[in-house]
């Protein structure tokens, strides 16, 4: 539920988006944006879970609306062989 608060503090009408009488309007256009995200897994395109990929695509959608479209750069932490040792070594 965090990451949905923070997006709240980042979708402000106004300020990062606006209504006009043609729909809403992103504001934040021609801004670079950079979203650092840490999951569970690998979920790149040639991965099987890649379906399962809520994410990325989620965070590009808010990012869209608000108007940072073609600027937006996703980095994406993947786990380590860490926690398949640490998993095996608690079994």
């Amino acid at each position: 539920m965090k990451h949905i608060l923070h997006i709240n503090q980042i979708v402000r009408v106004g300020r990062t988006f606006a209504i006009t009488e043609n729909g809403y309007e992103g504001l934040l256009k021609n801004k670079k944006s950079l979203s650092i995200t840490a999951r569970g897994g690998s979920y790149s395109a040639d991965s099987p879970m890649a379906q399962l990929d809520f994410q990325a695509p989620y965070l590009r959608k808010i990012f869209n609306f608000i108007g940072l479209v073609s600027q937006i750069s996703v980095l994406s932490m993947q786990i380590t062989l860490a926690w398949e040792m640490m998993l095996a070594s608690s079994l």
